[in-house]
């Protein structure tokens, strides 16, 4: 006796890789809208995330040249940039035991006359900061020269300014005595002056900012520890936070992580929608060949697989094509005079990976009840399907 071979048969199988690929290609206008739209989803996340840490990026990298190990902030400030701190106490500060040296300094983003924001830093004679400029022409502006600014190379060639030029902003004019070639889009765009030039321009008195400060031993995290508890022990309204960390302490930088991720997820989940749409259209309009597919021996966990992939193809195609628009996209934008200055642009692997997961685990969840959908379907009546 003969008995009816059970399953798809061997042909079946050897085609079933290609079958999710072959309904995609079905209705290739609804795919490309599907794909169309993870990409825009994958992009904005990627352009807005690294926006965000571009600017923690910037500030981080500019510190690091200039070699600061931990910064001295407000515990009452939102945002560093509006801190009034009295001037006086970086010599304290340099005095407690474990602390090289300790300088104030007054930071303000102003803009330019062609519409150019730059950060303009204010530093004290003998600072060891102005010991980090690299010049490439000119000098520092001593005593003599109360009006004179440093400016980064980058910016200097943006507005064609060169040693001896005027420079006007803030209703002040200036006279360029240096050009440096620094570490950094942020210092390497900056507009650096004295400390008693900057405190008369913005109207604050002997007060600072920030106080920048380089530690004796930076290779002993035990000695750096006890430093930091002797720093908060002595000066209880500061916050001390570590080179690397200062994103961690700015409320404005958690805002700006915050509003990406949200604005991100939102994008993203709205893509989900689109896929979920679209799998949803594809059973209902296959729901007959998914009757003859059961009927020939396919079982629930094959045509789960099929649906599930076909979700799978739309995201990763969607995700490979946001992560290009989403790199280009977001180095354009940093190009722009606004965000030139203020934001350092570094797409590592991870954000890609972070991208493509959330994408991908998302758009699985969303294939989900499609295919659960596809499965309860009874061949009897899928098969009576018009």
């Amino acid at each position: 006796m003969i008995r009816a071979r059970k399953g798809p048969g061997p042909r079946a199988g050897m085609l079933f890789p290609s079958i999710p690929l072959r309904n995609l290609a079905r209705r290739p206008l609804r795919s490309l809208l599907t794909v169309a739209g993870i990409a825009i989803a994958v992009a904005s996340f990627i352009v807005l995330v690294s926006l965000s840490r571009g600017i923690e990026n910037a500030w981080i990298r500019s510190l690091e040249a200039r070699g600061v190990h931990m910064l001295a902030l407000s515990k009452e400030a939102v945002e560093v940039l509006t801190a009034t701190l009295d001037e006086e106490l970086a010599g304290r500060i340099a005095g407690i035991p474990g602390v090289a040296e300790a300088t104030g300094e007054l930071v303000n983003v102003v803009r330019l006359e062609d519409g150019v924001h730059v950060v303009m830093r204010g530093w004290p004679d003998g600072s060891f900061l102005w010991d980090t400029i690299a010049l490439e022409q000119g000098r520092i502006p001593g005593a003599g020269n109360r009006m004179g600014v440093v400016v980064g190379r980058t910016l200097a060639t943006a507005i064609a300014a060169g040693v001896g030029d005027p420079l006007e902003f803030m209703g002040h004019e200036f006279n360029v005595s240096g050009v440096s070639a620094s570490a950094g889009v942020m210092n390497d765009s900056a507009v650096i002056t004295r400390l008693d030039t900057l405190q008369r321009i913005f109207d604050r008195g002997r007060k600072v900012t920030v106080f920048a400060i380089r530690l004796k031993d930076t290779g002993d995290t035990r000695a750096v520890g006890e430093t930091t508890r002797l720093l908060e022990a002595e000066f209880p309204k500061l916050a001390f936070v570590a080179t690397r960390e200062v994103g961690d302490g700015n409320e404005i930088l958690q805002v700006l992580r915050a509003s990406a991720w949200s604005v991100s997820l939102v994008a993203i989940v709205t893509a989900v929608v689109v896929v979920l749409n679209t799998l949803l259209m594809s059973v209902t309009e296959r729901t007959r060949e998914i009757g003859v597919l059961s009927a020939i021996g396919w079982g629930p966990s094959r045509i789960l697989a099929t649906i599930l992939i076909e979700g799978l193809m739309l995201s990763a195609a969607g995700s490979l094509a946001g992560a290009g628009i989403g790199i280009v996209g977001v180095h354009r934008l940093a190009a722009l005079g606004r965000l030139r200055a203020l934001c350092e642009i570094v797409i590592d692997g991870k954000l890609l990976a972070e991208a493509w997961i959330v994408t991908l685990a998302l758009a699985s969840a969303g294939s989900l009840y499609p295919a659960w959908r596809a499965v309860r379907l009874r061949p009897t009546e899928a098969l009576k399907h018009e």
